[in-house]
């Protein structure tokens, strides 16, 4: 789902369960350092420091049909440099309505954004979303 080198997870700490964020440098076709075939010297791209959410916000669940327990809500996206989240569509949904309830509730998330050597950078992300909240 993620056409863009090297991709990296973190997870997000919510009050019930911890959401799953999947990246990658948008743009970069490869993180793969270039090497010359004559030379033994390896140059290395240094990592991405991760995105830092400063506001988060969660959704109602609704019930889940039991052939769909289990299952995650997956949006996919874009962050911004600016920290902001666009382009996001449901990739992979539960329930109609408790899907377009989880997009819009992480599409006001703001971050501090991924960088890499001191700039930000933007990022295609994939998050997954528990459906179901904690049994406690």
């Amino acid at each position: 789902a993620l056409h863009c080198g090297k991709i990296y997870t973190i997870f997000l700490a919510m009050p019930s369960k911890n959401w799953t964020l999947q990246y990658c440098e948008q743009g970069a076709a490869t993180d793969a350092p270039r090497q010359d075939d004559h030379s033994p010297v390896i140059h290395l791209q240094l990592g991405i420091v991760p995105p830092d959410a400063e506001s988060r916000y969660d959704f109602r669940r609704l019930p889940v049909p039991p052939e769909k327990n289990g299952k995650m809500i997956v949006l996919k996206g874009v962050l911004g440099i600016d920290g902001n989240i666009s382009e996001l569509q449901i990739y992979q949904g539960v329930v109609p309505e408790m899907d377009e309830a989880a997009r819009i509730a992480f599409s006001k998330w703001k971050f501090k954004p991924a960088s890499r050597a001191g700039k930000a950078v933007p990022l295609q992300i994939l998050v997954g979303i528990p459906a179901e909240q904690a049994a406690y």
